[in-house]
């Protein structure tokens, strides 16, 4: 018999050898932290070369004048999408981690895992697809040589925060860009600054550069004036030509040229066909810039992407108001620069207010003196001397400039808010039509397009129901309604201050409107003679709980109260004597029932009781005769039949937002078309009457929120009319939200199809629904012909879809959908949603795609259309954190977390064999060459070590003459030392444990598998240092620095008989022979202005000249001080040095 041979080993050991044996280096899973680690190299090597060619193209655009190649910009935009995508990738990098165990070789999550592994694999592969596409020999192409107008060049002082604007802005004017572009903002932000800049930068790349100011009074033949000048055309005959004349000069010269026309200050449309310039195309590459405070204006001007210049941040606010103040001042005593500090936060970024309050502080040495400026500031902006002198005027400008008294009432009534109060523009138009300055909603929603163009009001960034008012606007709109400062009392605003009582007033007889929301009053007892009060705003008061009937005794012209927001519980019956009351809010409020002789109020036309959760009653709301908009939604209060009727006797209601849970007051209200047509919003809920299975929606024009809860109804219609009707004119045209709950009968909802401005979408707890859209109702209900009409393309402006608990939902629609609007899609427990209807085609133009999941096993089974889809949306992908372990749902019970955890160990099993397959051979490769994989790592070292220090040699010969060593160069020195050091510790630990006893056997096997692994992938790294990056990267190892040559002097003075001695001196300093070179004169004769002239000569004309320095020495300047000045500027001069003397 043969010989028997066993082996005993522990399971533990056997488990934690054969784990390690076989789930490392085979997959996603066990990949996932090296992936990690390379993904970051790589996306710093990638950003680095990025860093790179931004300079080379730089300096190729700033001192020859090139353009950049098509695609260089490709690439770099690349990489900009690029590191967001792994920005947000690797934030979810520690909790990935963190499910790994045993050292990294299996995971807690084996599907979460690997689909996080997935994802990790494919951006490394971008990753390193964009390294090896950003090697380029050339990165751009000379231009024409073209004549230029030298403009006065911005400093650093009036840069600051503009860089990426300015970087932007001169992209688009020298690169492929749209022809025309317009800059928007409030006066004083900096756009004109930000247009003088571009004029210097862009001067030398066109055939003529030509800068007109326009301002509010356009004057066609000023423009002309200012392009004649630059092409030539002067004298007495051109200026006795009529415009339309001069127009076709200026056509017939400018249609074979290469131009650019900077307009500043725009306030209505150019007409450039009077002008006599060719609208800007891409074959005559000529392009137009202008600034103005009106989006309106960039709109009417054919702009379709305006570039909004904003306040500046918090850091560049105080950087640039540090400058003006001046370090002396700053420096004088240790308390300033705090005060200082509050000062520029007062200013809020506005470049204008930092310049001016700066220049007045920098006198400023006290804290005595500051501590004033701040109280001063804080109390009433416009009470100090430079703020109301010079700012408020300027934005002044902008609210003259808005026509009609409507407008300019609207725009003050939004200063009654705190500072940075977000303004839902529902609410503004309401108060406005109670304040009488608007007739409707539509005039209202106009008023607020118009003061957002005009950049007196701003569009919330989050939200566009939402708007804002920049604080510096807020204090001029309160200046002008103050008389300009000589009726304080006017308009009294103390929003968010924390006051515990109303303030005293010394003459409430000239208070107009007076604002205390946001406050901590708990109890208004007092009266007063308010004669001309109109609007009192106490909302958000929410210790509120009593207000006396005496305070409303004497306000006969108040026609705006808003009480929202507080504990108020009852109103006392004096309201009722509020006969000019035409707004009224008292949402989210403890009332129990209307106030009182509410009926008294026949003015009274907007009355809002949302979520008053205590509201039992609304008897007697048919009095208020005249009420236009009722809000009831989410109220305590529901609607019946007998209420229905009490609301059809309101003749003239035309807004209402309502509950309702009767299947009887449903028919009732949809039954009356004209109570239908005024819904704007409402929830219908727990209607679950058996006779009630379809619920049919009528023409609902108004309709903007639709919500149904808890329904058993079966389907949902359009009412009763042919596809012809519903297509010319849709019965829910403003229907933007959709939120259905908890409706188990549902089966589709493709009465979607006739919602064509949905916005939001949410779908939970639906048990039958199986497809959003039905292909099978879709296709039976239009024709062709109906269509082609756009019938069959849902959501073209869905931003958000939430998708619930649809556990039968199978599709959202049966073919990829175009989504220009999306924004995000959220997926929980839809089980058998397989498919997304997504291409590569879709969420094109908008932001970037986030669908958020938080199941694992759904996500991994996710069918992409190709191969481009998936790529293309799968780093959108994120998971929401849940809560850990298995959860048993409601109706779940052991028998289902059985079946459940026999089909989660059935797919781990088979997962873990297929990593097994894959893993097993590259792991005994990796053990068993051990001891020639160190070998050969300590000779791949020394080789590399010798790269390195010729690499070394190299950069410190190119920085000793003046060259800026490449950022590649340094990230690859820093990898040679990292890896340097890992191979030191990896070869003593091998020593020192024994790995070197023989190729097969060893002391510690799973210690010798994990070193195997990290030999060999360490010698992989030294072999891709040693051959690609020299190969690739190291043609060059430094370039020049790519600061500007020479910085534009300010030519406020021209040369008028000197044309001579310009040319002389010039000629002087170009001669190789000239070391030094002096210009002498009495004072006032023009030494300067000549200087000016040489400087700037060298604009264009600076070859064999590094660096030109301007530094003015004066009288009494200290050597210290010409050595600051010159150090702050030089980064290395050869060429001519040129100084006057006195």
């Amino acid at each position: 018999m043969g010989g028997r041979f066993s082996v005993s080993v522990s399971s533990d050991q056997a488990l934690r050898n054969v784990s390690q044996f076989l789930c490392f280096h085979a997959s996603y899973i066990h990949s996932l932290e090296e992936n990690l680690e390379a993904i970051q190299k790589d996306m710093e090597e990638l950003k680095a070369r990025q860093t790179d060619v931004w300079r080379r193209v730089e300096r190729e655009e700033d001192t020859r004048g090139h353009h950049r190649l098509e695609e260089v910009k490709v690439w770099l935009k690349s990489v900009d999408s690029i590191s967001r995508q792994v920005c947000y990738l690797l934030s979810n990098r520690t909790a990935e981690l963190e499910r790994l165990s045993l050292s990294g070789l299996c995971s807690k999550n084996l599907r979460s895992s690997y689909s996080y592994g997935d994802r990790v694999s494919l951006m490394l592969k971008k990753v390193n697809d964009l390294k090896s596409k950003g090697v380029f020999r050339v990165v751009a192409e000379p231009a024409t040589t073209a004549t230029k107008e030298e403009r006065p060049s911005c400093s650093r002082l009036t840069i600051v925060g503009r860089e990426k604007i300015l970087k932007r802005v001169l992209n688009t004017l020298v690169g492929g860009g749209p022809g025309i572009m317009g800059l928007y903002g409030v006066g004083g932000v900096g756009k004109s600054t930000i247009l003088r800049e571009i004029t210097n930068k862009i001067s030398g790349r066109f055939d003529f550069v030509v800068r007109v100011v326009v301002s509010k009074h356009l004057c066609v033949e000023k423009i002309q004036e200012e392009i004649g000048k630059k092409l030539g055309f002067h004298g007495t005959e051109w200026n006795q030509k009529e415009e339309s004349q001069k127009a076709n000069d200026i056509h017939s010269f400018t249609k074979r040229k290469r131009f650019v026309l900077l307009l500043d200050d725009v306030w209505s449309t150019v007409d450039l066909t009077k002008i006599g310039v060719p609208f800007p195309t891409r074959e005559n590459k000529c392009k137009i810039a202008f600034t103005t405070r009106s989006r309106e204006v960039c709109v009417h001007m054919g702009v379709d992407d305006p570039i909004e210049v904003r306040c500046l941040s918090e850091n560049d606010a105080w950087e640039l108001f540090q400058m003006k103040v001046g370090d002396n001042t700053i420096g004088s005593c240790s308390e300033i620069p705090e005060l200082a500090r509050k000062v520029a936060e007062i200013c809020h970024g506005v470049p204008l207010a930092l310049n001016v309050l700066g220049k007045t502080m920098s006198s400023k040495t006290t804290v005595k003196e500051w501590n004033d400026a701040i109280d001063v500031l804080t109390s009433y902006s416009a009470e100090f001397v430079g703020m109301e002198d010079e700012i408020l005027p300027l934005l002044k400008y902008s609210y003259d400039n808005l026509m009609g008294e409507t407008l300019r009432s609207c725009f003050q009534y939004c200063a009654l808010f705190p500072p940075a109060f977000t303004l839902s523009k529902d609410d503004l138009v309401e108060w406005w039509e109670g304040e009488g300055f608007i007739g409707g909603y539509n005039q209202g929603r106009e008023v607020i397009n118009k003061l957002v163009r005009a950049s007196l009001l701003m569009e919330d960034d989050e939200n566009d129901k939402f708007v804002k008012m920049h604080d510096v606007v807020r204090d001029m709109a309160l200046w002008v309604e103050s008389d300009f400062g000589k009726e304080k009392e006017r308009c009294i605003v103390q929003a968010g201050v924390g006051l515990r009582e109303v303030l005293t007033v010394k003459d409430w007889s000239s208070v107009r409107r007076m604002s205390l929301m946001n406050n901590e009053i708990e109890d208004i007892s007092i009266s007063h003679e308010c004669p001309h009060l109109t609007t009192l705003l106490l909302q958000q008061n929410r210790n509120l709980v009593h207000i006396s009937g005496e305070f409303f005794r004497d306000m006969p012209k108040l026609a705006v109260l808003d009480m929202s927001f507080n504990q108020l519980t009852e109103l006392p019956k004096q309201i009722s004597n509020l006969f000019s009351l035409q707004y009224l809010n008292l949402s989210r409020t403890n009332i129990e029932r209307l106030p009182d002789g509410l009926g008294r109020l026949k003015r009274l036309k907007h009355l809002n009781l949302e979520m008053t959760e205590r509201l039992k009653s609304i008897d007697g709301i048919s009095d208020v005769s005249n009420l236009v908009v009722l809000r009831l939604l989410h109220s305590k209060f529901s609607l019946d039949v007998s209420t229905t009727e009490e609301l059809q006797r309101l003749e003239k209601l035309g807004s209402l937002t309502i509950d309702i849970s009767s299947s009887s007051a449903l028919e009732e209200l949809f039954s009356a078309n004209e109570m239908a047509g005024c819904i704007k919003e409402i929830c219908i809920r727990d209607v679950n009457e058996e006779a009630y299975k379809t619920l049919v929606l009528p023409t609902m024009e108004r309709l903007s929120k639709l919500i149904i809860r808890s329904c058993e109804i079966w389907e949902i219609e359009i009412g009763m009319t042919s596809w012809d009707i519903i297509l010319t004119r849709s019965r829910l045209k403003n229907l933007s939200s959709v939120i259905i709950t908890s409706c188990n009968s549902l089966k589709d909802l493709t009465w979607l199809l006739l919602v064509p401005n949905l916005t939001h979408l949410k779908l939970q707890s639906l048990e039958k629904v199986q497809d959003i859209i039905s292909e099978e109702k879709a296709a039976s209900s239009p024709t062709d012909e109906q269509k082609a009409r756009g019938m069959n393309t849902p959501f073209l402006k869905l931003e958000r879809l939430e998708l619930m608990d649809l556990p039968m939902l199978k599709r959202i629609y049966w073919s990829p959908l175009l989504f220009p609007c999306l924004k995000k899609i959220e997926v929980e427990k839809c089980p058998k949603l397989r498919k997304l209807p997504l291409n590569s085609e879709s969420c094109v133009g908008g932001e970037e795609l986030v669908i958020s999941y938080r199941d694992d096993k759904w996500f991994k089974r996710v069918r992409w259309e190709d191969k481009a889809t998936k790529d293309r949306f799968l780093p959108c992908c994120e998971k929401e954190a849940c809560p850990f372990g298995i959860r048993l749902e409601k109706g779940e019970d052991q028998t289902s977390y059985r079946s459940t955890m026999n089909d989660v160990v059935s797919k781990s099993t088979e997962f873990v064999v297929n990593l097994v397959c894959s893993c097993f051979c590259a792991e005994v490769h990796n053990f068993c060459r051990l001891d020639k994989n160190l070998e050969a790592l300590g000779e791949g070292m020394e080789r590399l070590k010798a790269r390195r220090d010729d690499v070394l040699k190299r950069v410190e010969r190119d920085e000793d003459t003046g060259l800026q060593r490449l950022k590649v160069v340094d990230v690859w020195l820093r990898a040679v030392e990292t890896i340097e050091k890992q191979a030191d510790e990896t070869r003593t630990a091998c020593t020192r444990q024994g790995m070197s006893l023989c190729d097969a056997c060893s002391r510690n096997l799973g210690s010798r598998f994990r070193y195997g692994r990290e030999v060999f992938s360490m010698l992989e790294d030294v072999r891709e240092l040693t051959v690609r990056k020299l190969t690739e990267d190291f043609n060059a190892v430094a370039l020049p620095p790519t600061r500007d040559v020479v910085e534009e002097r300010d030519l406020q003075r021209i040369i008028v008989g000197q044309e001579t001695m310009l040319e002389s001196a010039w000629n002087r300093v170009r001669d190789e022979g000239t070391q030094v070179m002096g210009l002498q004169g009495m004072g006032g004769v023009g030494k300067t202005t000549l200087l000016d002239q040489i400087n700037n000569k060298f604009c264009g004309e600076n070859d064999g000249v590094d660096k030109v320095i301007w530094v003015v020495v004066s009288k009494d300047k200290r050597n210290e001080k010409i050595l600051d000045e010159i150090a702050e500027k030089l980064d290395f001069v050869t060429g001519a040095l040129v100084y006057a003397l006195p």
